[in-house]
C-alpha cells in the first residue's frame, strides 16, 4: 500500500503544508471547507460551518471536506500550523488499508503469500480508487467497501455485528456514497443470514 501510493502519487501530497495540489476544481472547495472549519468556534450539532456558505448552515460534510478528519484535526488547531491540509494523509491510509483489507480478503481464497500480494496489488491500483483521486479525495476511501465485504464474508459471530456498526459509522463520518454501498451492504449480510438461518 506505501509503495502504490508512492508510485501513484510520488508522495508529495503527503506534506500537510503542501496546498498547491488542491488549487483547482473540487479538492479547493474541500480545502476551503476545512479552513472556514478550522477557524470558527466549536457548534452544535458537531460540524456546523456557517461561515463556509454564505451562513445558510452549512456543515463540513456538504463541502466534501472528510468530517472525520476536519473533526480531528480541529481538536489539534493549536497545535498545527497556519496552512495545514489532511487530505494527503487520508490517502496515504486509503492506499494502507486498501492493501491491508484486500490481503485480508485474499486470505479467504489462497494462503500463499505471493499469491496473496499479487491480487492485493489488484485492489491497490484498481482503476476506479485511483480516478477518484482527481478531485474527490474522501471517496478514496474504497477499503470501507472492501472491509464491509469481507466482514460480510467471514463467519457469522457476535463481534461481527459491532464491527459493522463501527464501519457504518466510520463510513458516515467519510462520505455519504460510502456509507449508503456500506449499509447496503451490511443489510444484504443481515439479510442474508436470516436467509439461512430460515
Amino acid at each position: 500500500g506505501v509503495l502504490a501510493f508512492f508510485i501513484v502519487t510520488g508522495g508529495d501530497i503527503l506534506r500537510p503544508a503542501n496546498i498547491a495540489w488542491m488549487g483547482v476544481g473540487d479538492p479547493r472547495q474541500h480545502y476551503l471547507g476545512w479552513a472556514f472549519f478550522r477557524q470558527d468556534e466549536w457548534r452544535w450539532p458537531l460540524g456546523l460551518n456557517p461561515g463556509f456558505g454564505l451562513e445558510l448552515g452549512s456543515a463540513i460534510a456538504f463541502s466534501d471536506s472528510l468530517p472525520l478528519f476536519a473533526v480531528f484535526f480541529k481538536l489539534l488547531d493549536p497545535l498545527l500550523p497556519p496552512v495545514f491540509q489532511y487530505f494527503g494523509i487520508w490517502i496515504f491510509l486509503c492506499f494502507i488499508l486498501q492493501a491491508v483489507v484486500a490481503w485480508k480478503i485474499c486470505g479467504l481464497i489462497s494462503h500463499d503469500p505471493l499469491a496473496r500480494a499479487a491480487m492485493s496489488g489488484f485492489f491497490v491500483f484498481a482503476p476506479p480508487m485511483l480516478w477518484r483521486l482527481h478531485g474527490h479525495g474522501s471517496l478514496v476511501g474504497h477499503f470501507l467497501i472492501l472491509a464491509a465485504l469481507y466482514l460480510s464474508l467471514v463467519s457469522r459471530e457476535r463481534r461481527r455485528s459491532v464491527a459493522f456498526a463501527v464501519l457504518v459509522c466510520v463510513s458516515a463520518a467519510v462520505h455519504a456514497y460510502l456509507l449508503a454501498m456500506v449499509a447496503a451492504i451490511w443489510l444484504a449480510s443481515l439479510a442474508d443470514g436470516v436467509w439461512r438461518r430460515n
